[in-house]
């Protein structure tokens, strides 16, 4: 992550590198418990 650790709740779009070529984006929605 780019501005570090998630510590609010709310949704968060992670982006990754899954290979030299290939990207990915992923919504993590964090909730309280």
């Amino acid at each position: 992550l780019p501005n570090g650790v998630l510590r609010t709740t709310g949704e968060h779009e992670v982006s990754f590198q899954v290979h030299s070529e290939v990207f990915a984006k992923v919504i993590v929605n964090v909730v309280a418990e």
